[in-house]
């Protein structure tokens, strides 16, 4: 997967805010995944935990590992601020939630944290060590012959049970007919189900009427979701008003990764790589679970 850049925080406006304009004592970039090995079943989360220590510190961006063996399902971050008479650290915490594509000992890339320095103009790179996941073939699940025989089970103990507990006892009138519930959906599950209708229409060989209908999709949602009206501007003019819009920073970074992919797919004569398909459903997927 293409190398993709999310503006962590939008760290310009975040750390101008706080801080003023010396370079910082610390600045680092650390990664972790919250199990070694799992399942294919499993999902796994990498953490990235960015810290800024100093008097001033300036402005950066992240860019994440491509997730070339793993499916993204959600992104999150958290940031925290503390100070003391000698320096002021800000720490931001950002979250993947990632599920394995296949078995093996699959290994999750580097993350690239880029500081640029307010005082000397100059950028600063700190990268995360490559993480390993080993991803077993076997579902950690139970095995679908004891899940039998334990129902078999329950299923002849309610019987007896039924039988001692109905003996000699008239049998209650037939209960009125419950209403049934209407179901709610919540705007992400409606739009994620969308979504899922377009992909039946993908198998279906529309790949045109697919590609623009997930971009229209996506437009449509930041409209409802974020009241950011972009359903007529063009993939530069939505990039060019994400940085005066009311989009939280995860959203905004989120976007301008889906709208790439799906110049990427257009480009390609709607004709592109099943991988090209995969990353551009991915990356509307973590913009939907925001």
């Amino acid at each position: 997967m293409t190398l993709q850049f999310l503006l962590c925080g939008l760290g310009a406006s975040i750390l101008s805010l706080a801080f003023g304009a010396e370079s910082p004592l610390e600045v680092s970039c650390e990664a972790e995944v919250s199990k070694p090995a799992i399942s294919i079943s499993e999902t796994v989360t990498l953490t990235l935990r960015l810290t800024f220590a100093g008097k001033h510190p300036g402005t950066y961006r992240l860019a994440p590992p491509p997730f070339g063996d793993f499916h993204l399902l959600s992104t999150s971050e958290s940031s925290r601020a503390g100070q003391t008479p000698e320096q002021t650290r800000l720490i931001s915490t950002v979250r993947y939630t990632l599920k394995p594509r296949r078995a093996g000992n699959l290994t999750i890339e580097s993350a690239t944290l880029i500081y640029m320095d307010p005082s000397t103009g100059n950028e600063v790179r700190r990268a995360t060590p490559e993480l390993s996941v080993a991803v077993s073939g076997k579902d950690s699940r139970p095995h679908a012959s004891a899940r039998t025989a334990l129902v078999w089970l329950l299923a002849a103990l309610l019987a007896v049970y039924g039988l001692v507990f109905l003996r000699g006892r008239k049998p209650p009138p037939p209960p009125k007919p419950a209403l049934k519930p209407s179901l709610v959906l919540s705007l992400e599950e409606r739009y994620l189900r969308e979504l899922e209708s377009l992909r039946t229409r993908l198998d279906a060989g529309e790949t045109e009427a697919v590609a623009t209908g997930i971009t229209a999709l996506i437009k449509d949602y930041l409209q409802e979701k974020w009241s950011f009206r972009c359903r007529e501007l063009t993939t530069t003019e939505v990039i060019s008003r994400v940085h005066t819009s009311t989009l939280p920073p995860i959203a905004a970074g989120a976007l301008s990764d889906f709208l790439r992919k799906s110049d990427l797919v257009k480009f390609a004569g709607y004709r592109p790589r099943p991988e090209d398909w995969e990353a551009l459903f991915d990356g509307a997927r973590a913009l939907i679970h925001g």
